[in-house]
Protein backbone atom coordinates (compact mmCIF):
# COMPACT_ATOMS: atom_id res chain seq x y z
CA UNK A 1 0.00 0.00 0.00
CA UNK A 2 1.49 3.41 -0.96
CA UNK A 3 2.36 5.84 1.80
CA UNK A 4 0.20 8.96 1.89
CA UNK A 5 2.32 11.96 2.90
CA UNK A 6 -0.29 14.53 1.91
CA UNK A 7 -0.85 15.60 5.55
CA UNK A 8 2.91 16.08 5.96
CA UNK A 9 3.05 18.15 2.75
CA UNK A 10 0.12 20.23 4.02
CA UNK A 11 2.04 20.84 7.26
CA UNK A 12 5.09 21.90 5.24
CA UNK A 13 3.09 24.30 3.06
CA UNK A 14 1.32 25.70 6.11
CA UNK A 15 4.68 26.47 7.73
CA UNK A 16 5.90 28.05 4.47
CA UNK A 17 2.74 30.12 3.91
CA UNK A 18 4.52 33.52 4.25
CA UNK A 19 6.97 32.54 1.47
CA UNK A 20 4.67 30.67 -0.95
CA UNK A 21 5.00 33.43 -3.54
CA UNK A 22 8.76 32.83 -3.74
CA UNK A 23 9.02 29.05 -3.86
CA UNK A 24 8.29 26.19 -6.21
CA UNK A 25 7.69 22.55 -5.34
CA UNK A 26 9.76 20.45 -7.75
CA UNK A 27 10.62 16.77 -8.09
CA UNK A 28 8.23 13.92 -7.33
CA UNK A 29 5.70 16.05 -5.47
CA UNK A 30 5.33 18.32 -8.49
CA UNK A 31 4.05 15.29 -10.44
CA UNK A 32 1.57 14.45 -7.69
CA UNK A 33 0.33 18.03 -7.27
CA UNK A 34 -0.11 18.54 -11.02
CA UNK A 35 -2.73 15.78 -11.07
CA UNK A 36 -4.88 17.75 -8.62
CA UNK A 37 -5.28 20.75 -10.90
CA UNK A 38 -8.75 20.79 -12.52
CA UNK A 39 -7.28 21.46 -16.00
CA UNK A 40 -4.61 18.74 -15.76
CA UNK A 41 -4.62 15.84 -18.16
CA UNK A 42 -3.93 12.97 -15.79
CA UNK A 43 -1.59 10.38 -17.31
CA UNK A 44 -2.61 6.72 -17.19
CA UNK A 45 0.45 5.81 -15.13
CA UNK A 46 0.95 6.38 -11.40
CA UNK A 47 2.88 9.45 -10.24
CA UNK A 48 6.41 9.28 -8.90
CA UNK A 49 6.24 8.71 -5.15
CA UNK A 50 8.97 10.08 -2.94
CA UNK A 51 9.27 10.68 0.81
CA UNK A 52 10.70 14.15 0.26
CA UNK A 53 9.41 17.43 -1.05
CA UNK A 54 11.99 19.45 -2.97
CA UNK A 55 11.51 23.18 -2.46
CA UNK A 56 13.28 25.55 -4.85
CA UNK A 57 13.92 29.16 -3.88
CA UNK A 58 15.80 31.93 -5.58
CA UNK A 59 18.72 33.29 -3.59
CA UNK A 60 17.54 36.76 -4.71
CA UNK A 61 14.00 36.40 -3.37
CA UNK A 62 13.10 38.96 -0.70
CA UNK A 63 12.62 36.44 2.11
CA UNK A 64 11.68 38.21 5.31
CA UNK A 65 11.44 36.17 8.49
CA UNK A 66 13.02 32.87 9.45
CA UNK A 67 11.99 29.85 7.38
CA UNK A 68 13.93 27.48 9.63
CA UNK A 69 12.16 28.76 12.73
CA UNK A 70 8.77 28.41 11.02
CA UNK A 71 9.55 24.80 10.09
CA UNK A 72 10.83 23.96 13.56
CA UNK A 73 7.62 25.44 15.02
CA UNK A 74 5.71 22.99 12.77
CA UNK A 75 7.69 20.07 14.32
CA UNK A 76 10.24 19.68 11.53
CA UNK A 77 13.80 18.83 12.63
CA UNK A 78 16.58 20.73 10.84
CA UNK A 79 19.52 18.81 9.35
CA UNK A 80 22.26 20.80 7.56
CA UNK A 81 25.03 19.13 5.55
CA UNK A 82 27.62 19.76 2.85
CA UNK A 83 30.45 22.22 2.43
CA UNK A 84 28.56 24.75 0.30
CA UNK A 85 27.11 28.08 1.33
CA UNK A 86 24.24 27.79 1.83
CA UNK A 87 24.46 24.18 3.05
CA UNK A 88 22.06 21.40 2.05
CA UNK A 89 19.06 21.92 4.30
CA UNK A 90 16.65 19.11 5.15
CA UNK A 91 13.70 19.43 7.50
CA UNK A 92 12.34 16.08 8.68
CA UNK A 93 9.11 14.82 10.19
CA UNK A 94 9.45 11.36 11.70
CA UNK A 95 12.42 9.01 11.59
CA UNK A 96 15.22 9.33 9.07
CA UNK A 97 14.41 6.05 7.29
CA UNK A 98 10.64 6.32 7.24
CA UNK A 99 9.71 9.96 7.70
CA UNK A 100 8.73 12.72 5.33
CA UNK A 101 11.27 15.48 4.75
CA UNK A 102 11.71 18.69 2.80
CA UNK A 103 14.91 19.65 1.01
CA UNK A 104 15.65 23.22 0.04
CA UNK A 105 17.36 23.67 -3.29
CA UNK A 106 19.27 26.77 -4.30
CA UNK A 107 21.60 27.44 -7.21
CA UNK A 108 25.24 27.04 -6.22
Amino acid sequence: MPIDDSAALARLLGALRPWLGHLVIVGGWAHQLHRLHPLATVPAYSPILTRDADVALSLNAPLEGDIGAALRAASFEEHLSGDHTPPIAEYRLGGEEQGFYAEFLAPL
